[in-house]
């Protein structure tokens, strides 16, 4: 266990691997800085996401705090490449999290992923993303050996339904598209062109405002036990 408390619902490990990545339960004080200045120069990064983005630790610190640090049902963890270094130390790759997290259902939503550019179309976010189903859906005395595995029965995505990326991501790594939530969100005026186009109707209080559809995908145990844990290590064994 890290010797900083993430206030997690459930046990949280210091370090999640595989011989590609690494991921590190997120201690604002060793991952928060470097984590600002590599996104400052890509706000890109932050179009498809309800938060964001920073440029400091001043306007990151409060949001991380209040949205994550503050909430035992989200924890994040930074994601390190293996497979590059720098100073003899695995490359920062970027942030990924589990929110939503409930104890009574034995679920979690996966989310706050945020890789760098110079990670793209690289193994590092279907790693990231099956290191966590690992960490989510294995049992301790799973086949897998997984030690931390917290025996969910169920790990669920949510993505813009224009995000044909992430979407494609979360079902490559197995996970089922159930359904699309319609009018799910309403976003921010400087991001309307990431949400719906048609016209709002007259009187909305937030004419301003685009709306969103949210695709929900989900892997359950059965999924998982099923054939899901293969799929999921298959993927993250290909090439990029």
């Amino acid at each position: 266990m890290s010797s900083f408390d993430p206030n997690f619902c459930f046990p949280v490990p210091d370090i999640l691997e595989n011989g590609r990545l690494k991921l590190e339960s997120w201690n604002p004080e060793a991952h928060s800085t470097t984590f600002v200045e590599k996104i400052t120069p890509h706000p890109e990064l932050f179009n498809w996401l309800p938060f964001g983005p920073f440029n400091s630790r001043e306007t990151f610190d409060p949001w991380f705090n209040g949205r994550i640090l503050s909430q035992k049902s989200e924890v994040a963890f930074a994601v390190f490449d293996k497979t590059r270094e720098v100073d003899g130390n695995s490359e920062f790759a970027g942030m990924i999290g589990l929110l939503n997290a409930s104890e009574a259902n034995l679920s979690a939503e996966m989310g706050f992923l945020i890789i760098l550019p110079a990670f793209h179309r690289t193994h590092v976010a279907s790693n990231a993303v099956g290191l966590l189903l690992q960490y989510c859906l294995d049992t301790p005395n799973s086949v897998s050996n997984n030690e931390t595995g917290l025996g969910l029965r169920r790990v669920y995505w949510s993505a813009n339904t224009l995000n044909s990326r992430s979407i494609a991501l979360a079902q490559r790594l197995g996970l089922k598209l159930e359904g699309v939530l319609r009018w799910d969100r309403v976003l921010p005026a400087d991001r309307a062109q990431f949400g719906r186009k048609e016209a709002l109707r007259q009187g909305d209080p937030r004419a301003d405002q685009p709306g969103r559809d949210t695709g929900r995908l989900a892997i359950c145990w059965d999924d998982w036990v099923e054939g899901g844990a293969e799929r999921a290590l298959q993927v993250m064994q290909r090439v990029s």
